[in-house]
């Protein structure tokens, strides 16, 4: 998993669990990473994947 981004995919998938306790929601958030090495590319990455597949299937009100 590590060439595929263990700890972008680990900060992903803590701010998807996050972001509720922290009043936020993750689709249509902005998100500041710094640095932009292997992790910092995979959180990139996965964050983007998880709005856009959030934002085409939206939760019904």
């Amino acid at each position: 998993m590590d060439k595929l981004g263990a700890p972008g995919f680990g900060l992903a998938e803590c701010a998807e669990v996050a972001a509720p306790f922290a009043g936020m929601e993750l689709n249509g958030s902005r998100v500041a990473i710094h640095g932009f090495g292997s992790a910092g590319k995979a959180a990139a990455r996965f964050l983007t994947e998880r709005v856009s597949l959030n934002s085409e299937f939206p939760e019904s009100a």
